[in-house]
């Protein structure tokens, strides 16, 4: 039984995906994924896994970056990669670029978007 939260769990150390899809020459993703332990050098830290994709033109996913970082305050308790932004789009290419974070060992492995309502604000003409 684990008795450590996951704030304590990730500053003993976190082990996350890796991936760069700029060192894969592969045509399978999967032969290019790696495990990466962080927290080896400093234990008195937080660390975060996370997953960086694009989904482009036509609807199609492509995947960029796994791997972790140090003291990220968005990841704090969260167990799975999920993006709930609107994505950041760029106009030039019609991507959209997605990002998530978590703090619980390979939770990284899966990844999704589920964005949140949009809001509108409509200001009112008073004559």
């Amino acid at each position: 039984m684990n008795f450590f939260s996951y704030a304590d769990t990730s500053a003993m150390g976190l082990e996350c995906e890796y991936y760069n899809n700029t060192e894969c020459k592969s045509d399978s993703k999967e032969s290019c994924m790696k495990t990466k332990y962080c927290g080896e050098d400093e234990s008195s830290k937080s660390y975060s896994c996370y997953s960086i994709w694009q989904i482009k033109q036509g609807g199609k996913e492509s995947l960029e970056y796994k791997g972790c970082f140090l003291n990220n305050k968005d990841c704090l308790g969260k167990e799975s990669c999920v993006d709930t932004s609107a994505g950041r789009m760029e106009k030039n290419t019609n991507t959209t670029t997605l990002y998530c974070c978590c703090m619980k060992d390979f939770c990284n492995k899966q990844y999704d978007w589920v964005p949140g309502p949009t809001t509108t604000t409509v200001k009112r003409m008073l004559s």
